[in-house]
């Protein structure tokens, strides 16, 4: 009994497993069909939109072309025609003035120049329409074969990115669902295995505690011929997983090389599609270009034929205009006095008036428009208040003086107009100072010294006999002898420059010891001493030292 039941048990859940694991294909089958079909379906209503997308950007461009080559013929023609009327209307306004002028002598050469001028004006013409017809020629189908090429490059550049797009995205699915199947299965089968273990365990021990030998050992033996069949079971599920899974990725890989293969041959379906209308609409272009071309040349050689006969009759015209002045000249020749050719200009008076004797009087046109001479010219320039102001009859312009800037200048950046030496005289190969901060950084340990000290004038000092407490004002003596000198040399100013009292220090730096005493000298240089003896050759000094502070 407990056999039957235990078959029973195994056959249910067999037929348990077998029906999942078949409702697990079906829906899993239907859930890829199903997606394969929205992808092919989507990719398909994608791609439709684009190439229509295409096509009518390409008819928007189309139409556009033709509109914009339209509206150049027409500009083109109407330009053409103005140009060629108002070039006939001046021609024929020009001429016949000039034909009326043409009788003086003078005219002559300027009428055979202008001739000249327009035949080599409308001969470059020519030629410059013929040269631009051929750039154009060249430019256009130099464009065309760049949109071709762009258009072919593009194309495919597009074919292998969605290319590979899709086959990257097909095996990230394929490997994610399988890795799914895998997980789920291997943890269906575990939680299975335990649950029919636990289960088992226990009505095997209900068992035995009813039927103590006997039990345990059948029980044992059906234990282990359960473990055995499941452990069958179980691996001849994992090794027909294994085949469904090998299965599904051929029918995958199947899928995948179908869809690509219907994809390439849509895209080069579509490539060649596009391909031949483009090569129809270039040889359609081409064609219509060609043709305007040939009816350009055709126009260019009807205006060259127009400008051959209009230079012959100009050339007919002006064998008899020549002809004509000729006659007039020897006409004039007959009335005029061989004798002389003198002409004289003159003028009544009148602003711009000149006439000649023997011709006509003409009045130049010298007004500026300005005839008020109060303003035409500057009555002050001066600074005012923070203004720089040029004043004159229309009024006054101020700038402001900020807006001048300032002319300050650091000392290295005055340069001198010819460099000098200052500081190293009597050397062979002296270094030049260029600028005054060279200068100054030359000159200043010459004057921080040497310059600032010096003797003050000779003067006498009575040491007849002794005495004591006697003054000298040193700084007053040299002013007096320096401010009257007796002798200056011509054109010498008539005083030197002498400092104030303040502005020196006083020293004595020798006195004869035997004459002099107690000798002393203040800050205002006057000078105190005391005379203890007479010198004996009626002759003494005192050196005085005077230095600028």
């Amino acid at each position: 009994m407990k056999e039957k039941k235990v078959t029973k048990e195994m056959r249910a859940s067999k037929v348990f497993k077998e029906k999942r694991v078949t409702k697990e294909i079906r829906a899993s089958k239907e859930f890829k069909e199903k997606r394969v079909t929205k992808e092919i379906r989507a990719s398909r209503v994608s791609k439709e939109k684009r190439v229509t997308k295409e096509i009518k950007a390409f008819k928007v461009f189309k139409v556009f072309k033709e509109k914009k080559v339209t509206k150049e013929m027409r500009a083109s023609k109407v330009f053409k025609e103005k140009r060629e009327t108002k070039e006939i209307r001046a021609s024929k306004v020009f001429k016949e003035k000039k034909v009326t002028k043409e009788i003086k002598v003078f005219k002559e050469k300027r009428v055979t120049k202008e001739i000249k001028a327009s035949k080599e004006l409308k001969e470059k013409k020519v030629t410059k329409e013929i040269r631009e017809s051929k750039e154009s020629k060249v430019f256009k189908e130099k464009r065309v074969t760049k949109e071709i090429r762009e258009s072919k490059e593009f194309r495919e550049k597009r074919v292998t990115k969605e290319k590979g797009r899709i086959r990257e995205s097909k095996e990230k699915r394929v490997t994610k669902e399988i890795r799914a199947s895998k997980e789920s299965k291997e943890k269906r089968v575990t939680k299975e295995i335990r649950a029919s273990k636990g289960f088992k365990e226990k009505r095997v021990t209900k068992e035995m505690r009813a039927s103590k030998g006997f039990k345990e050992k059948r029980v044992t033996k059906e234990i282990r011929a359960s473990k055995e069949f499941k452990e069958k079971r179980v691996t001849k599920e994992i090794r027909a997983s294994k085949a469904s899974k090998v299965f599904k990725e051929k029918r995958v890989t199947k899928e995948i090389k179908a869809s690509k293969a219907s994809k390439e041959k849509k895209v080069t379906k579509e490539i060649r599609a596009s391909k031949e209308f483009r090569e129809k609409r270039v040889t359609k272009e081409i064609k219509a270009f060609k043709e305007s071309r040939g009816f350009k040349e055709k126009r260019v050689t009807k205006e060259i034929k127009a400008f051959k006969e209009s230079r012959g009759f100009k050339e007919k015209r002006e064998t008899r205009v020549t002809k004509e002045l000729q006659e007039q000249q020897e006409q004039q020749a007959q009335q005029v006095n061989p004798a002389t050719d003198n002409q004289t200009l003159a003028t009544d008076g009148t602003a711009g008036q000149i006439s000649i004797t023997g011709g006509n009087a003409i009045t130049l046109n010298v007004d500026d428009a300005d005839s008020n001479p109060a303003n035409e010219y500057n009555t002050a320039f001066a600074v005012v208040g923070n203004n720089l102001r040029l004043t004159d009859g229309g009024g006054a312009r101020n700038v402001p003086l900020s807006s001048l800037g300032t002319d300050d200048q650091f000392d290295d950046e005055v340069e001198l107009r010819t460099p000098i030496d200052v500081d190293e005289g009597g050397v062979g190969t002296p270094t030049l100072e260029t600028n005054v901060e060279e200068v100054i950084q030359a000159i200043a340990p010459i004057t921080s010294k040497a310059a600032r000290i010096f003797y003050p004038p000779s003067i006498e000092v009575d040491a007849s006999t002794n005495g004591t407490g006697r003054t000298i004002d040193l700084h007053a003596q040299y002013v007096a002898q320096y401010g009257s000198p007796m002798v200056a040399s011509v054109s010498a100013p008539a005083a030197i420059p002498t400092y104030t009292n303040t502005e020196l220090y006083y020293y004595v730096t020798f006195y004869d010891t035997a004459v002099f005493a107690n000798v002393n000298v203040n800050a205002a240089g006057v000078m105190t001493y005391d005379v203890i003896g007479q010198p004996a050759s009626y002759n003494s000094l005192i050196n005085v030292v005077f230095v600028v502070k």
